[in-house]
Parts: structure tokens; sequence; C-alpha cells
């Protein structure tokens, strides 16, 4: 029985070795591939590359017949939940979908172009500018 015990003690052990050491590795591997793709984090985001033209169809469907369908779809989502089953979650989803949606176009050219120049002047000390 003694022996049964000494034996889970150095199994239990061996496991937990084995769990920090798979942990070291996977910080370490993280941080090098953070280090290593620290350009591509860092870098500004453009209008003029590959993913161009999807950006542009994804923006058409936004702004096109299938985005107004949706909008629609949401705004009846809207009157459901507000009169026929009240549910707020539901209205503040329905809500921010429609405004989502109608100013995709904005959010894609913004969200593709933006720089930490272009922060309010209140944000650039937290940033060292």
């Amino acid at each position: 029985m003694q022996a049964s015990a000494v034996l889970d003690t150095n199994t239990m052990n061996f496991e937990l070795s084995a769990r920090n050491v798979m942990f070291a590795m996977a910080v370490a591997i993280g941080a090098v591939l953070f280090l290593a793709g620290f350009d591509a984090i860092a870098a500004t985001g453009t209008l003029e590359g590959e993913f161009a033209d999807m950006w542009g169809e994804v923006k058409g469907l936004a702004g096109g017949a299938p985005g107004k369908i949706l909008m629609m779809l949401m705004v009846m989502g809207v009157v459901f939940f507000s009169t026929v089953k009240p549910n707020l979650v539901g209205f503040a989803g329905c809500v921010v979908s429609v405004l989502v949606l109608a100013n995709a176009g904005k959010i894609i050219d913004s969200s593709l172009t933006a720089t930490i120049f272009e922060a309010p002047a209140a944000f650039l000390p937290f940033f060292g500018g």
C-alpha cells in the first residue's frame, strides 16, 4: 500500500512538471510570434491592397439590396421585440445592427485607413505622442 502511494506521488509530480514545461513553451512561442509579427500588428491598413476588391464587395452588399433587406427584417424585429414580445436585449440588438449596416461603408473605410495620428489629442499622451 505504501509503495503505490509513493508511485502515485511521483507520477503526480511528473504530470505537474510536464504541464509547467508545456505552459512555459507556449508562453515562449507566443512571445516570439508576437515580436516577429510586431510589424504586421503595428502596420497601418490601406485600401490599396490584395483585399480591396473584397472590401468593395462587402460594402456593396451592405449598402445594396441584401443590406436593405436585412435592415427591413431588423426593423420588423424592432417592432416585434418592442410590442409583441417585449425584450430589451433583442430590441437593442436590432437597433444596433441597423445602425451598423447603415454605416457599413464608413466603418470599413475608417477602420482600414485609421492611424494613430488621427487619435484625439486627449489620447495621444497615453501613446507617447
